[in-house]
C-alpha cells in the first residue's frame, strides 16, 4: 500500500466489480511469490484492504 490508502481503496472497489470474490488466494496463484516474506507482506496487504474496504462508508446493493 505504501502510503496509498485512497488509491488502494479505490483499486480495489473496481477489482471486486469485476472479479466480486477475488482475494489473497487468486493473487498468490497468479503471482507465485516464492520467499515466505514476500507472501507474508501481501496477505498483510490483503488484510489492510479488507479494513480499507469496510471502512469506506459505501454499501453496494446486492445484485440479483
Amino acid at each position: 500500500l505504501a502510503g496509498h490508502e485512497a488509491d488502494a481503496r479505490r483499486n480495489l472497489g473496481r477489482l471486486h466489480e469485476a472479479a466480486p470474490g477475488y482475494g489473497e488466494e487468486d493473487f498468490l496463484r497468479a503471482f507465485q511469490f516464492r520467499q515466505p516474506a514476500h507472501t507474508q507482506l501481501i496477505g498483510d496487504a490483503f488484510r489492510r484492504l479488507g479494513r480499507l474496504r469496510r471502512n469506506t462508508g459505501r454499501r453496494r446493493a446486492k445484485r440479483a
